[in-house]
């Protein structure tokens, strides 16, 4: 799964090429506009490069998540925070995952994410980059955190406005309306909270600063203060060992009180020689600080008494003026420290390097340097200073410095403007969260509104409730308003549907309409007659196919060029044939006529269809009706024509077989032809009788008739013609014997009759290339007994085409004929029918395994007439 996993993943990055190299180019310009942030308010500071990645996400996921690993770079290259970096890379994919998985907007995403997981990690890795301090850390996080969903809120609102100026459809998906007011409220709250923050953060900082200021002054005066007066202490001290030291040893009380505050005490005369010196051990250099310089006068020796202050007693001095974290610090002219009572030069080292000097007027020059909790190392500032020197008049080449230490009033401001950003954030929260329940319900009342329109011109909109919008509620009292002139409407128009359904169903007429605005015209609606009248249920000729499937191969291309250019002509009148379900054809009148739009381009087309096979039929009969009473006038002249030359014919074949009867030269085989001769002259005269008789509906006595002989006479002059074209024919059955009641040549008519069918059949099936092999064509006449039934049966077969099955159901019809024009006139199989009828018979058409079959029934005859005959 891993596996397979990946390959998606690689086969989608490569099919989104142009997104990656959008993300590309969007990462490396927003590192770009990273490196110049813009500081929205203290505390926090936005990245203008931060609304890319954002911007590209509706576009193309891998590309935003690729523009979100290398804008953020800045955190990693220069300010060297790891943490951060992965933290700000995370977010996209992350908040595109959270908006997938819970059907979210885009900013209660990122407040998820920043919530769930962004913030605790951050104040973790910053509560590890800060020396596990609590407050820098979890300020940090809220810097990062805020800026990041600024940045975020900003993007969203950007892609609205550029959406709204867009005057075509744009191809990023629309804003939703819960996201484009969160995005709001973000952006309101938040630029509104930063600037409080902003304001109140620095006017607290400079409240903390000038009372931490005015502090540092007061103990750098005091300092100066208790060195004046250790000067005037030394100077008073010094003048009483010089004149202790005159009259013998100084007293102890003035011996004490010197070694309290002075290290020695050295008099020199003019000529820069040691004249006295107090206490008389060495005491080695640099065990004094400071100088104080007394004249002494003394008989006539004129010299000069320079004191050196004890470092312990300036440094217990100079202590007490310190309060709390303020400390005092004397230097000389070159820096060197000469009394630290605090330790704060010991503990720090270069001290002008650490401090920020504070003027003599109190002001602090320019603002603190970055002492917040930013993005910027957050150690670079442990341990700054505010310093205030100052140089001591009574002690040339001295100077005291009074230092206080700036990391308290930044913990006590860091608390502070915590505080205030924790406030900050839960009063964007608290509006976000107020914007998303608004948006909510608002889009709520909007999706009752789109459910009510989208169900029809039937909707009906009645909500229980009323919006707290105006414009909403409006809005829902003009579509109640509309919903129920609507309803009235659409059921006046049901109605009215019930009363055309129910005259169209009743009306042996199919109303349909055809939709010309498509390419292929197709009936959007059609009346439920089409089922009873052409046998299609409705919902299939709904089909744009159902013209081009239904209509006869001899029509389809009128009836489909009609269609085709109804919109030029404006009518389409015609008559065709329809198949129906169960393969028939039905005919049908049809009349379309062209319905113009609001524009006058043509909308659609209204078309009748009406049956009228009936009618066609009933024409088709009075043709055929027509034609046989015009066969019929024929069939007498052409009768009353040949009854004469038959009857000569048959006379004079007669008299020749008499003739030749008694010559003993002519062959058999002559005679044979004779006697044929006369038979079938007798035969054709019996027919033109027939045929006389078929006009004057007159008909013969009926004469019992012996099958096989009537059938051997019909087929003797067909054999010769039938081998000649390599067809067998043969006769066979049990029933040859058996004896019917009619007229010979009637029966002899119609076998005659099926038996050129079944040769034409075996020509045609040469002619298409399916013939059977030499030998196996062949007529077969079986002539069989059906006792049971009293019938006989004479069936016909050939080893032709077949039968079509619709042939098989018109082969009887008279004029049907599928031979070609010029070759038949459809009246054989009718005449046969006809004839058996006239026998009290019947005849059948069937196929079978290698051709055609025709089955022959009639009744056989009562032994008894059979005797009586």
């Amino acid at each position: 799964m891993t596996i397979r996993r990946a390959a998606e993943i690689a086969t989608r990055l490569r099919q989104d090429w142009r997104g990656l190299a959008l993300g590309l180019a969007a990462g490396l310009a927003g590192l770009a506009l990273n490196r110049l942030p813009l500081t929205v308010g203290w505390g926090v500071e936005f990245h203008l490069g931060a609304l890319l990645p954002f911007l590209l996400l509706p576009r193309s996921l891998p590309g935003a998540v690729l523009a979100g690993l290398v804008a953020p770079l800045h955190l990693l290259v220069v300010w060297h925070h790891p943490m951060a970096w992965a933290i700000a890379a995370l977010e996209i994919p992350l908040v595109a995952t959270l908006r997938r998985r819970l059907a979210s907007d885009l900013i209660s995403a990122d407040a998820i994410y920043w919530g769930a997981f962004g913030l605790p990690a951050a104040a973790l890795a910053y509560h590890f980059l800060s020396g596990f301090q609590a407050v820098p850390a979890m300020l940090a996080a809220l810097q990062q955190g805020l800026g990041s969903f600024f940045a975020v809120s900003l993007a969203c609102l950007t892609a609205m406005l550029i959406q709204l100026g867009r005057n075509r459809p744009s191809a990023l998906p629309p804003i939703r309306l819960r996201t484009a007011i969160g995005a709001i409220v973000s952006v309101v709250a938040l630029s509104t909270g930063i600037l409080i923050l902003s304001v109140d953060a620095r006017l607290y900082w400079r409240t903390l600063v000038d009372e931490r200021v005015s502090g540092l002054l007061r103990v750098r005066e005091r300092a100066g203060t208790t060195l004046l007066r250790l000067h005037d202490d030394a100077l008073r001290i010094t003048q009483s060992l010089i004149a202790a030291a005159a009259d013998g040893t100084p007293t102890p009380e003035i011996a004490a009180e010197a070694r309290r505050l002075l290290s020695r005490v050295v008099l020199t005369d003019a000529a820069g020689n040691v004249a006295w010196r107090w206490p008389e051990t060495d005491v080695p250099d640099g065990t004094g600080i400071g100088k104080v310089a007394v004249p002494v006068e003394r008989g006539t020796m004129r010299g000069t008494a320079v004191a050196e202050l004890d470092r312990h007693a300036v440094a217990e001095r100079l202590d007490q003026p310190a309060r709390g974290e303020t400390a005092v610090v004397l230097r000389d002219a070159a820096g060197t420290v000469l009394s630290d009572p605090g330790g704060v030069a010991g503990r720090i080292g270069d001290l002008d390097a650490r401090c920020l000097t504070v003027g003599v007027d109190g002001e602090a020059g320019a603002e603190l340097p970055d002492l917040r909790p930013m993005v910027a190392p957050l150690l670079s500032w442990t341990s700054p200073l505010f310093c205030s020197t100052e140089a001591v008049p009574a002690f040339p080449g001295l100077q005291v410095t009074a230092t206080t230490a700036v990391t308290s009033i930044v913990e006590r401001h860091h608390r502070a403007v915590l505080d205030t950003m924790l406030l900050v954030t839960a009063i964007c929260g608290l509006g976000v969260m107020t914007a998303g329940f608004l948006s909510a319900a608002t889009v709520r009342r909007i999706d009752l509104i789109r459910e009510a329109l989208s169900a029809g011109t039937g909707f009906r909109f009645a909500p229980r409730t009323e919006s707290g919008i105006a414009e909403i509620r409006l809005l829902e009292a003009d579509i109640g308003r509309l919903s129920q002139a609507l309803e009235r409407e659409a059921a006046e128009a049901a109605q009215m549907r019930r009363r055309m359904e129910t005259i169209a169903a009743h009306t042996p007429i199919v109303v349909y309409i055809l939709d010309l605005a498509g390419r292929d015209p197709a009936p959007p609606f059609v009346t439920r007659s089409i089922e009873p009248i052409l046998g299609h249920p409705p919902e299939g000729a709904l089909r744009p196919d159902w013209w081009t499937a239904n209509l006869h191969p001899e029509d389809a291309p009128r009836v489909l060029s009609g269609l085709e250019h109804i919109a030029d002509s404006g009518s389409f009148t015609d008559e065709f044939r329809l198949r129906g379900p169960d393969g028939t054809y039905r005919w049908v009148y049809h009349d379309l006529r062209l319905i113009d739009g609001p524009d006058g381009s043509p909308l659609e087309a209204v078309g009748v269809m009406i049956d009228i096979t009936q009618r066609k039929h009933s024409e088709t009969r009075l043709i055929e009706t027509a034609n046989l009473v015009a066969l019929g006038e024929m069939s007498a002249a052409v009768a009353h024509e040949l009854t004469q030359p038959l009857h000569v014919i048959g006379l004079a074949a007669e008299n020749l077989l008499d003739q030749v009867a008694t010559t003993a030269v002519v062959s058999e085989r002559a005679v044979i032809k004779l006697r044929d001769m006369v038979e079938q002259a007798h035969r054709a005269a019996d027919i033109v009788h027939r045929m006389r008789q078929l006009g004057r509906k007159e008909a013969e006595a009926p004469t019992p008739i012996r099958v096989g002989e009537a059938l051997e006479t019909a087929l003797r002059p067909l054999y010769a013609d039938l081998q000649a074209f390599g067809i067998a024919l043969s006769l066979d059955g049990e029933g040859l014997s058996s004896r019917i009641l009619g007229q010979p040549g009637l029966l002899e008519q119609v076998v005659i009759n099926l038996v050129v069918n079944g040769r034409d059949a075996i020509y045609q099936r040469h002619a298409d290339g399916k013939g059977l092999p030499e030998g196996e064509d062949r007529i077969e006449v079986l002539v069989t007994r059906r006792s049971a039934e009293r019938r006989l049966s004479i069936r016909i077969r050939d080893t032709g085409t077949g039968l079509d099955p619709t042939v098989l159901r018109r082969a009887f019809e008279p004029f049907f004929t599928t031979k070609e024009i010029g070759k038949g006139l459809g009246l054989g199989l009718a005449i046969c029918h006809g004839t058996v009828r006239d026998l009290g018979g019947s005849i059948e058409a069937r196929n079978w395994q290698h051709g055609a079959e025709f089955e022959i029934l009639l009744p056989l005859l009562d032994e008894g007439m059979s005797r009586a005959s």
